[in-house]
């Protein structure tokens, strides 16, 4: 990375930071914390508009449960959620999702 490369003016500034490791691939993961909604509205939105599709796909496939009509619904998973053999079904993207979700879950208790 250098200066001039993007994601190290957001990591410089805040936007970015680092989140862990994956397990699986040794890379470094990331996560943007609230000040990318100042910095670049649009990759903001279309990273709600992401993050909603996907939560979107998990609940209509019955890995986790909401409330829709909500404004802000909380989602709980589903005995799907943690049944290995359904999971496993899921392709990478959404499995990577759920299991993001699992661990934010396991934080709040």
């Amino acid at each position: 990375m250098t200066d001039n490369d993007p994601v190290t003016h957001m990591i410089l500034n805040g936007i970015v930071e680092p989140a862990g490791i994956d397990l699986e691939t040794g890379e470094m993961l990331y996560t943007f914390t609230e000040k990318l909604a100042q910095f670049s509205p649009p990759l903001h939105k279309n990273l709600l508009n992401y993050v909603h599709r996907e939560i979107m796909y998990l609940w209509e496939n019955g890995f986790v449960e909401m409330d829709v009509t909500s404004s802000n619904p909380t989602v709980r998973l589903t005995e799907k959620a943690l049944d290995s053999a359904k999971i496993s079904e899921l392709p990478a993207e959404q499995l990577r999702n759920l299991k993001e979700i699992i661990k934010l879950s396991q934080k709040e208790d």
